[in-house]
């Protein structure tokens, strides 16, 4: 089963479930205070942001952002390691001359970053992953991701979309 993409006030309301919201409202209009973030919390939040931002750009300074050993769970095998992770961008990159992330909101809580935001870009080239050529579907797609850090690496990257809506857009 693919996964769905949660709406923001939806991931709002499983982070204020865990304690860990960043909101300045409670649910239900309690008016409860923001509840600032650390320091490093904020740099962290600030290294997601400029992930995505390099992505978009498509600068491979982005990987500078990952540890050697990162992984990304993904279906139905995770990324595992730098250079891994970078082959699956560049084809990104290749397969979408205008790839882009459009960050919606972020949030820090801990050693971990939740980001929200959607995957845009023109399937105009070979992105290999899944088998697509050229193929001149535009796609927009919601997402969701977690990320841990360690010394200022990403070490572990969950993200979740609902990659059917993906393979439709795609005409798959």
């Amino acid at each position: 089963m693919a996964a769905r993409t949660a709406t923001n006030a939806e991931f709002d309301d499983i982070l204020d479930s865990k304690g860990v919201a960043r909101s300045a409202a409670a649910p239900g209009g309690g008016g409860a205070a923001e509840t600032p973030m650390s320091a490093a919390e904020l740099a962290n939040v600030a290294r997601h942001k400029r992930a995505y931002a390099l992505f978009s750009a498509h600068d491979p300074a982005m990987f500078d952002l990952f540890a050697d050993d990162v992984i990304e769970v993904q279906e139905p095998e995770p990324i595992v390691g730098k250079p891994a992770l970078i082959e699956l961008n560049r084809a990104f990159w290749g397969g979408f001359s205008d790839i882009r992330v459009d960050v919606d909101r972020a949030w820090g809580a801990g050693a971990h970053t939740f980001l929200a935001g959607r995957l845009r870009g023109t399937n105009d080239g070979l992105f290999a992953p899944m088998g697509l050529d050229h193929t001149g579907k535009a796609i927009d797609v919601g997402f969701v991701e977690v990320v841990r850090w360690r010394d200022g690496k990403a070490v572990r990257s969950v993200p979740l979309m609902d990659e059917a809506e993906l393979a439709r857009q795609l005409g798959q």
